[in-house]
């Protein structure tokens, strides 16, 4: 809803700027014969100056309506970096030895609402007391399509494999990765890039085994964006 009412401000905008310029301006006066005053009409903008101000003015409208969106920094209400929150239960996860004191997940309870869609069986991820990913479950598998083409317009083309099966898009210092399974609810995984890429360092070559496996980062034999 909020990419549609900003389409349609910047549709508002482009018809002013284009109207604004047929506005009558102020009466010309202009000496008439001997010495008296003569009314010409409205003044006129010459065509070659008027293009150029319209022109400015189209760029400037497309420019204001073309920001960058706002940077994903957190998940269901919690920012990337806060402190585990009370109504989230701990989870007994097998950790490897190097993140058995710095990692921990616990499940949330209730629903979370993301990018429209709406997600169950939350799992929060924290290191070294920091929230730094989430993972869930879509509630209504049919609602994949819709949250995979919000996450495109808002965020453009996501890395995509398996035949599409996992996609991520970029959002900032944040990752969206969506994997909807043959077999199986479509799941997200929502994380912050640098936190995770510190769980990476901290773990070595076993953090994998750690890290929610719905995706990484496209590395350099990976595709480009979905066309």
């Amino acid at each position: 809803m909020l990419w549609e009412k900003m389409s349609v401000n910047c549709a508002i905008l482009l018809r002013f700027d284009a109207t604004g310029l047929d506005k009558p301006g102020s009466p010309e006066t202009v000496p008439g014969p001997r010495g008296t005053q003569r009314t010409t009409g409205p003044a006129r903008i010459p065509p070659s100056r008027a293009g150029r101000l319209f022109a400015a003015l189209v760029l400037a409208t497309l420019a204001a309506c073309s920001r960058a969106p706002e940077p994903v920094t957190g998940f269901g209400g919690l920012a990337f970096g806060a402190p585990r929150p009370a109504d989230c239960a701990a989870l007994a996860v097998p950790l490897p030895q190097s993140l058995a004191g710095s990692l921990a997940y616990c499940a949330k309870d209730g629903g979370v609402a993301f990018a429209g869609a709406t997600l169950a069986d939350v799992s929060l991820g924290f290191f070294e007391g920091r929230f730094f990913a989430a993972s869930a479950v879509l509630a209504d598998p049919g609602q994949a399509d819709a949250l995979a083409k919000r996450l495109t317009a808002t965020h453009g083309r996501p890395y995509c494999r398996d035949r599409d099966a996992v996609c991520l898009w970029r959002m900032g210092d944040a990752d969206a990765v969506l994997e909807t399974p043959q077999a199986g609810p479509p799941r997200l995984l929502v994380r912050s890039r640098s936190l995770a890429g510190q769980v990476a360092a901290a773990g070595g070559e076993s953090a994998a085994a750690a890290m929610p496996a719905l995706g990484d980062a496209p590395g350099a034999g990976d595709a480009t964006p979905a066309q």
